[in-house]
């Protein structure tokens, strides 16, 4: 915010001039200008999670949330991630993806759905040293989060409730003032995030994208960033048409950011160790390296990203190994399972040049669809097939499950995606193994 400008006032004074006869006469008023100036305050400091700056030492010095938010058809639009100062995209079993809302400085009162965690949340929650709300997780996962010491709040019937407007489970809602609350009465740390970022001043790189594509499954999942020169955000384009959001009043509109990061992680499936019960789910490794893109302005970064623990902060570094700031705005990290990020410069073009193999495939720009309000969605008939895929039952009212499994087999398939236990010591005592004992993280 700038200084707001100096505003003026005039007082009016009345003179007046004696006459004979000991009387007097006004004269013609006259007005005295009075000026007053006001200013703004400066930030009293910034924020780590976006590196946006922050007025209020109350709002600046508490925890980050981290909201795991549903993304699935049914899902659509969600409400309260527009006001997150953060957005992290990961991938899910069924090849669609899920939202984590993070916030620290601002909140939300109509927050949703919420979902239940994924161990790739864990390794983010770490390094800002964020609570976490979720709707649950299996208890191997859970174990996971206490290995980490990282506070979870849950579905506890006084904090999330379900609308009737959304099936079952994509219709848990709450608020993060209440989760607050909640978080405090149980004693969870209440501190500034770490840093998790690098932000700073971010020279225009000479590259243009304006349109940008994520692949996340190959043939079924892409989503793509339309940049809107006049609010100078990225907005979110998903199966021929901007994806949005919607508040409890019905009002909605385009989901977007100011910046873009994405960082191609390994791929692997995390699973319970051996004897103890659970399913494996699709994960990413966000600790590592790996090549990374920054979209901001209508322009575009690639170089490396690189974090040696999860409790670090992510670096990135260009071609002669320099280190490299991230512009601060409101931000949306993707954790891409795969490199297949493409973008070009020109929106008005139907060509998009792939820049991992320099390929060009045709795609034209569809109209943005309409704000669909809350309601109820439809269900899977009685006599219809139900998919599964990986030991998972999905309802076959996705009709895209007819789709996923070659896709998601494709993906999976890859040398460089391999099947993988958890790697940190984590199980290694048998106490631990069989629900008796707390775990301890050896990472």
């Amino acid at each position: 915010m700038s200084p707001a400008a100096p505003s003026s006032s005039t007082s009016d004074t009345t003179t007046t001039t004696a006459t004979g006869g000991g009387e007097t006469a006004p004269t013609t008023p006259t007005s005295t200008p009075v000026t007053s100036t006001s200013t703004t305050l400066p930030p009293v400091g910034y924020s780590n999670l976006d590196g946006m700056p922050v007025y209020d030492q109350a709002l600046l010095d508490r925890r980050v949330l981290m909201v795991k938010i549903d993304n699935a058809e049914p899902a659509q639009p969600q409400s309260g991630i527009e006001l997150a100062d953060a957005v992290t995209e990961i991938l899910v079993e069924d090849g669609t993806t899920r939202f984590i809302a993070m916030f620290h400085y601002s909140d939300a009162e109509f927050l949703g759905p919420t979902r239940s965690l994924r161990p790739a949340d864990l390794q983010i929650a770490a390094a800002l040293g964020a609570t976490m709300v979720n709707t649950g997780a299996q208890p191997w996962i859970t174990a996971m989060a206490i290995a980490r010491d990282i506070p979870r709040v849950t579905f506890y019937p006084e904090i999330m409730y379900r609308i009737p407007d959304r099936d079952l489970p994509h219709d848990v809602y709450g608020s993060t003032l209440d989760y607050r609350e909640f978080a405090d009465e149980r004693g969870f740390p209440d501190e500034a995030p770490s840093p998790w970022m690098p932000f700073g001043d971010w020279p225009l790189p000479p590259d243009t994208a304006t349109t940008v594509t994520l692949t996340w499954v190959e043939g079924f999942n892409e989503v793509e960033w339309h940049y809107n020169p006049a609010t100078q955000r990225y907005e979110r384009w998903f199966r021929g048409g901007y994806q949005h959001w919607i508040d409890q009043d019905g009002e909605g509109g385009r989901i977007d950011a100011e910046v873009l990061v994405v960082i191609a992680a390994r791929f692997y499936f995390a699973q319970p160790p051996p004897g103890v019960r659970g399913s494996a789910v699709p994960a990413v490794d966000s600790v590592g390296a790996g090549t990374a893109w920054v979209f901001s302005r209508g322009r575009v970064w690639k170089g490396t990203w690189k974090r040696d623990a999860e409790t670090e902060p992510f670096q990135f570094l260009d071609d002669q190994g320099r280190s490299v700031t991230v512009p601060p705005g409101r931000l949306w990290v993707s954790l891409l399972p795969t490199d297949q990020v493409h973008y070009f410069p020109d929106a008005g073009r139907a060509a998009m040049t792939n820049d991992r193999e320099g390929s060009v495939s045709e795609r034209g720009l569809e109209p943005p669809r309409a704000v669909r309000p809350l309601g109820p969605q439809p269900s899977a008939s009685a006599n219809s097939a139900t998919p599964t895929w990986g030991g998972a039952v999905y309802p076959s009212s996705l009709a895209r499950v007819s789709v996923v499994q070659p896709s998601l087999t494709r993906l999976y398939q890859k040398p460089a995606f391999q099947v993988s236990p958890p790697t940190d010591g984590l199980w290694t005592n048998p106490a631990i193994r069989s629900g008796h004992a707390a775990p301890t993280s050896t990472r």
